[in-house]
């Protein structure tokens, strides 16, 4: 895959991550959110906003706690939801894709894994 394909990432300095990005000199054509953490969601909608001409997908059953808030109240729009074994993703002839889910946690959340 010679395009940039970001998720789950953590990044405490936000300019060091894009510097990085800038070096690999891909574009940046999908942003990737597969799991329902918080610490991973905060950053999709800047990231997002900053390269606009990328997809967004997410993992189904997206929730917040303690509220319950819409994935726009992140700054996370346009997004497509990833689904288990998706083969009309962008990536499904490079990368496989499983959604999973955990019931018994509550909330019935989910993320997905890829190969």
């Amino acid at each position: 895959m010679n395009t940039g394909f970001y998720h789950a990432f953590l990044t405490y300095n936000f300019l060091c991550f894009l510097q990085l990005i800038k070096e690999l000199g891909a574009p940046v054509e999908y942003i990737v959110l597969p799991t329902f953490a918080y610490e991973h969601k905060i950053f999709v909608g800047p990231f997002s906003r900053k390269f606009p001409r990328a997809q967004v997908w997410v993992a189904p059953r997206q929730w917040s706690w303690p509220l319950n808030l819409p994935l726009e109240f992140f700054g996370i729009f346009r997004a497509k939801t990833l689904k288990d074994e998706d083969l009309s993703t962008p990536w499904a002839g490079e990368i496989e894709q499983k959604v999973l889910s955990s019931p018994e946690v509550g909330n019935d959340h989910s993320f997905c894994i890829f190969s």
